[in-house]
């Protein structure tokens, strides 16, 4: 009877030993899975943080093109309006002159 009640308890104590190793062990995946999922995030963060900045990077460079497109345009015009008005000034001079004069 002793020896049934020693195995008994030796069977109870390898359950409970077992069941802590359960425990534990899912305690770790639990953990682990937490590591690598973070870890997935991390590096999702990373790779959307270098696609904007290429992004940013190619919309300043195209904003930058159209800018200066734009600079060249208006220095075009500029120098279109200073031949117009160094071929007319001579004309409005004279017409001035003609109205002060009269």
């Amino acid at each position: 009877m002793d020896q049934i009640i020693r195995q008994i308890l030796t069977i109870d104590q390898k359950a409970q030993e077992k069941l802590q190793d359960a425990y534990q062990k899912k305690e770790e995946l639990i953990q682990q899975v937490d590591k690598e999922a973070n870890q997935k995030a991390e590096g999702y963060r990373k790779h959307c943080e270098e696609k904007i900045e290429q992004i940013r990077k190619m919309e300043e460079q195209s904003a930058q093109e159209e800018i200066s497109k734009i600079r060249e345009e208006a220095e075009k015009q500029k120098e279109l309006l200073e031949q117009q008005f160094q071929k007319q000034e001579p004309v409005w001079l004279d017409e001035i002159m003609q109205q002060i004069i009269g």
